[in-house]
């Protein structure tokens, strides 16, 4: 069932799309973009206790 899954999968997503998202300069941006907002929060924590 899994396999059909994947397979499936792969019929619907264009080899186009496969490749921008395994790049990995596009992972590094969207886990910027993702872990952004805790980053901020952080560094605000620090510069409270300045």
């Amino acid at each position: 069932m899994i396999r059909n899954l994947v397979r499936h999968g792969k019929d619907v997503v264009q080899p186009t799309v496969l490749r921008v998202v395994s790049d990995d300069r596009v992972m590094k941006l969207a886990d910027a973009f993702m872990t952004a907002p805790g980053r901020f929060r952080a560094a605000a924590g620090k510069a409270a206790e300045a």
